[in-house]
């Protein structure tokens, strides 16, 4: 009978476990699910740097602004700064989301300036993609012979602002010509709606501007006709002496045809790829947004980039100083896209540990606490076992002829 007792209470005791511990699980399942929403989810608006007015980043940085609000409902602030540099230092101090940058811009301007070449937080910046090839675009008056190497006297460059690529490649244009050390070589900074007033009135000999050949400020100053390209002296050399630039050719007419096609004769350069950073912190699934935009079809033929349209993931995944973000690399490689979205495993590593740590404190200290109950019980069970062979024996021990009997055995229960 006693076993009877024991294995009735038992399975009662398990019925009653059972509610709880899927209640348990339930809520913990549920308390995940809400954290990987919470970890995972998608901002409703975002920072781009674009550039100055005139230039191209300004046009990309609003056309990925419209696509991301018509796609995804995210709303898209585009903010207009000098250019590569100040774009990148806004990214490494988290006040934008996403830049457009022109590499090694911030090493030759901080060489240049006799500073550390790299930005406080940059090692929070995070590649996307390539969008196109910003060219070199040697710009000077009508009436210049264009022969840079034969100027004679002081050489007066211009370029957009101090902070831009266009400073930058002025540099080592200066650089190439040889003109480093002359101290009358002087860089003055020449906003892009003043470019034609400024070589008009002989006030710099030269402007350089590096853009995307569809830049407006590039086809408005040429189709003027009071402004011509100057051709690049000793090209290869150049490009020689800087690996990360790349030989740019511009087909005669590109910018028009008749009459008097510009440039009349093809034309050679050198430039680089524009790129599109973000930083580590912006979401994982924003940034594989943002690379399906740039690698839509639709979208590279509204903005015109052609290189990017006819080459596709090769010229888009190309090389950078700065490590790819996850975001992208998914769209650029899916074979290697995880189960879990990054940023989810990445915002419980440090709770992960602590997490398995408290499951197996809780299963010990309820295996512990079983086995106390076991025990317990056992040792009640033991004392109505001896109490009863008690009662026997004393049972026996009266032969229950006499009238005190019954009152005894009474006393025993």
């Amino acid at each position: 009978m006693s076993e009877t007792i024991t294995d009735t209470s038992a399975t009662s005791r398990k019925r009653r476990a059972i509610p709880w511990l899927s209640l348990t699980v339930v809520m913990c399942l549920a308390a995940v699910a809400a954290y990987y929403w919470w970890e995972t989810r998608i901002p409703r608006t975002l920072r781009i740097a674009g550039g100055p007015e005139g230039g191209r980043y300004l046009q990309i940085a609003q056309g990925l602004a419209r696509e991301l609000r018509s796609r995804h409902g995210v709303l898209a602030e585009v903010v207009p700064t000098e250019g590569s540099l100040q774009n990148l230092e806004l990214l490494a101090q988290g006040r934008v989301d996403v830049c457009l940058y022109q590499p090694e811009t911030h090493v030759i301007l901080r060489q240049a300036s006799g500073q550390a070449e790299t930005i406080a937080g940059d090692e929070s910046v995070r590649f996307i993609s390539n969008l196109y090839t910003e060219a070199m675009i040697p710009i000077v008056s009508a009436d210049d012979d264009g022969h840079l190497l034969q100027h004679e006297g002081s050489l007066r460059i211009g370029a957009n602002a101090k902070r831009s690529g266009d400073m930058a490649m002025a540099i080592l244009l200066r650089r190439h010509l040889g003109r480093e050390q002359d101290e009358s070589s002087v860089l003055t900074v020449v906003p892009y709606s003043q470019v034609r007033e400024t070589l008009k009135s002989d006030d710099v000999d030269i402007v350089v501007i590096t853009a995307g050949l569809q830049a407006p400020v590039i086809r408005e100053t040429l189709l003027s006709r009071e402004c011509r390209l100057a051709d690049v002296p000793l090209l290869e050399a150049m490009l020689a002496r800087n690996p990360s630039l790349r030989p740019v050719t511009i087909p005669a007419g590109y910018f028009h045809t008749a009459p008097g096609p510009i440039p009349a004769l093809e034309f050679h350069t050198v430039g680089l790829p524009a790129q599109l950073l973000t930083a580590t912190d912006v979401p994982t699934r924003l940034v594989e947004m943002l690379t399906e935009v740039a690698m839509d079809p639709q979208f590279q033929r509204g903005q015109n980039l052609s290189e990017l349209f006819s080459q596709g993931a090769e010229f888009a995944d190309g090389e950078s100083e700065f490590p790819q973000h996850p975001g992208a690399e998914h769209v650029f490689r899916p074979e290697l896209k995880p189960l879990l979205n990054p940023d989810f495993v990445e915002g419980t590593e440090g709770i992960r540990s602590f997490v398995v740590s408290m499951l197996a404190a809780i299963w010990l200290c309820s295996r512990w606490w079983r086995r106390r109950r076991i025990l317990g019980e056992e040792h009640r069970l033991d004392r109505f076992i001896r109490r009863l062979l008690e009662i026997e024996r004393r049972q026996l021990d009266i032969d229950g002829q006499n009238s005190g009997d019954e009152q005894c055995l009474q006393q025993f229960l």
